[in-house]
């Protein structure tokens, strides 16, 4: 499980220490952090500034 919050105060997403382990789980990920005007849409558009973070289990917070 990995658990993400988001700082409303501070603009930063914290993805959380991965918890738990299952056989053949990758050992790093990448996520495309995205951030949008969710009320004109809340998808992926040109206008849209995404960030692409490696995560490999540990802590990591991104201000945006």
């Amino acid at each position: 499980m990995i658990r993400l919050s988001w700082d409303d105060a501070g603009q930063r997403l914290t993805i959380h220490e991965r918890q738990g382990s299952y056989p053949g789980m990758p050992t790093s990920r990448e996520f495309q952090i995205v951030m949008g005007n969710t009320s004109y849409n809340p998808l992926v558009s040109e206008d849209t500034a995404a960030r692409t973070v490696i995560y490999e289990g540990l802590e990591v917070s991104i201000g945006l």
